[in-house]
């Protein structure tokens, strides 16, 4: 078995002075932030709309039933404390681990009768990251998983992502956009490799010239553990090809 932790810390970087010194600043933090906007969910009745400042807008449009609630944390110049609107300057750190702290791996195996078995698990820990397709972060119609988790008001009165929008594009409060909404836990434990083998008895082959019979069973990626559920967490966006699962035999003769 083996297990790593790592931590990072940017220590010198080209900034503007402005912002120096401020939470805005990456120097003393790790190099793969996450940034993005808070919500606090899906907007399902028009109490929730009523309830709102007067004059409140996201990006500046008016709220809708079906789009995200985003949290209002900051005004004009990144002065704390909420204006009334949702904007740029309401973007936050969302998570310190957009990049894997814990990586580990460890073998199983044995014999006996002639049976053997190895297996190789690998996994990642501590790992946050975006649901999102290859250009960009958020919810993009076409994925079917997602589809499944789109709120409405009869159909999938409890669905957590917004709810389905023709126009959408470049919008977070629809889906469109870095929001905590589609930020995950992307840890995992996968059982990288297996592989069955059975090694033929000795008296079996004593008659013959050959020194060594095996016949075995080899498998690749079978399963993942994870709470990942877009499907794998090690693809790269939900727009990409997805990894294989492969299983082979053979036969090792050896004279």
């Amino acid at each position: 078995a083996n297990a790593s932790y790592a931590r990072d810390k940017v220590l010198i970087l080209d900034e503007n002075p402005e912002i120096q010194g401020t939470w805005r600043s990456q120097i003393g933090k790790p190099g793969s932030i996450v940034w993005g906007y808070h919500s606090l969910g899906v907007i399902k009745d028009q109490a929730t709309l009523d309830a709102l400042p007067d004059g409140f807008t996201q990006f500046g449009r008016t709220p809708e039933i079906g789009d995200l609630l985003l949290k209002d944390i900051r005004g004009v110049g990144y002065s704390e404390g909420t204006d009334g609107k949702v904007d740029g300057y309401d973007n936050d750190i969302l998570s310190r681990n957009g990049s894997p702290r814990i990586v580990y791996g460890f073998t199983l195996g044995g014999t006996i009768k002639g049976f053997s078995l190895d297996a190789h698990f690998s996994g990642v820990g501590a790992f946050d990251k975006y649901y999102g397709q290859a250009w960009g972060a958020g919810s993009i119609n076409r994925n079917a998983r997602v589809l499944m988790e789109r709120w409405h008001p009869i159909l999938n009165p409890n669905g957590w992502a917004p709810a389905y929008r023709d126009n959408y594009w470049d919008m977070p409060e629809r889906g469109h956009g870095p929001t905590s909404t589609f930020l995950f836990n992307a840890s995992y434990l996968r059982l990288k490799n297996l592989v069955l083998g059975y090694d033929l008895p000795r008296k079996w082959i004593n008659a013959t010239t050959i020194n060594g019979f095996r016949v075995y069973i080899s498998a690749t990626d079978l399963f993942v553990l994870s709470k990942w559920f877009f499907g794998d967490p090690e693809t790269a966006s939900a727009s990409s090809y997805p990894r294989m699962k492969t299983l082979s035999c053979g036969v090792n003769i050896n004279f």
